[in-house]
């Protein structure tokens, strides 16, 4: 398969962070278009495989994501993406590929092959309406198509397994997703709805360590993006007492406390919180998309230039991107960077 399957910007679209493309058109597909095509596979040898036997799931995977990769700017690739993924829907609907942005059809990009899609995948859950894995499968297919659809389907998946914290967090993302670039966020229905949701998947998950921080920090995100921030403090708290190994958490607890101090007008700590959370040890998630920048970007709004240039050289350490002298250069020039998707990361 070309290249590394981002499985973090697959939770992230199935839940809500919103990036600078249009909604139908997911990050993912941005990223793997980009990679060197010396990498890909050998499309007419899978293709051959798949002629002789239409269930040879590894040729199948392989080529959904080749053609995933490169379907925005070749129609050929498009159709036959999409082909691919309406043969799975109607004959293998439980395989988890479909519960991956690979498994994704945009209503705007192929129209016939989506309403296709969208009829068998109505059809499976009519006979089977208690299937988990469909409602989970089916969810994550429309999660960005039809987002009402894909929150009636995670209520019910919900109401059928009310123990799983899962469900609440993917519910929450929904929610998330659905309030789309909220102009006042306190009062976005959808920002409240996805704090709940996020809140119960953490009060439920307890027992599951590894999950159950990630619970958390998404508690302590929504609940500061509808001003409830002592509610985002004491989450906070409790991600800075979480396991070194988990360093996404005590980044983005940074970042939420300094910015809580700065809507408190306690500037300097606000500062301390920044370089705090540029001196975790790194990990996959930040090596990768990089760190949150929603402080930085704050603290530049009060003049902080040099701390946010410390921060940037803090970052270095375990995020390799050009991204950091760019926006050195930016920043020491008196100009904000558009620091894009790492403002949600």
């Amino acid at each position: 398969m070309k290249g590394i399957h981002l499985t973090f910007l697959a939770v992230a679209f199935a839940g809500g962070i919103q990036a600078a493309a249009p909604e139908d058109r997911a990050a993912e597909d941005i990223v793997a278009a980009s990679i060197d095509e010396a990498e890909g596979p050998d499309v007419a040898g899978l293709e051959e495989r798949l002629r002789m036997d239409p269930h040879d799931r590894e040729a199948r995977v392989q080529l959904i994501d080749h053609y995933r990769s490169t379907r925005w700017r070749d129609e050929d690739s498009a159709r036959r993406h999409a082909a691919l993924v309406v043969w799975a829907v109607e004959h293998t609907p439980r395989d988890s590929l479909l519960g991956t942005p690979d498994g994704y059809l945009y209503p705007h990009r192929s129209p016939d092959a989506y309403a296709r899609a969208k009829g068998l995948w109505l059809a499976h859950l009519e006979r089977m309406p208690d299937d988990m894995t469909l409602l989970g499968n089916a969810a994550a297919f429309f999660g960005l198509a039809d987002k009402d659809l894909a929150v009636s389907l995670l209520k019910t998946a919900k109401a059928l397994e009310p123990s799983n914290a899962e469900w609440s967090f993917r519910l929450g993302h929904q929610y998330r997703l659905g309030a789309g670039a909220a102009t006042a966020p306190a009062d976005d229905t959808n920002l409240v709805l996805a704090a709940a949701e996020f809140e119960r998947a953490y009060e439920i998950g307890a027992g599951c360590a590894e999950r159950n921080d990630t619970y958390l920090v998404e508690a302590m995100r929504a609940t500061f993006a509808i001003g409830r921030h002592a509610d985002a403090r004491a989450y906070a708290e409790l991600a800075m007492g979480s396991s070194c190994e988990y360093c996404d958490a005590h980044h983005q607890a940074n970042v939420v406390l300094g910015r809580i101090a700065l809507a408190e007008g306690d500037v300097a700590t606000a500062r301390e919180h920044l370089l705090a959370a540029g001196r975790v040890e790194g990990s996959p998630v930040l090596g990768s998309f990089g760190p949150n920048m929603a402080l930085a970007r704050d603290l530049l709004q009060h003049g902080e230039r040099e701390a946010v240039l410390a921060y940037f050289d803090l970052c270095s350490h375990f995020w390799d991107s050009d991204k950091l002298a760019d926006w050195t250069v930016l920043v020491r020039a008196g100009r904000m960077p558009d620091f894009g998707g790492n403002l949600v990361y």
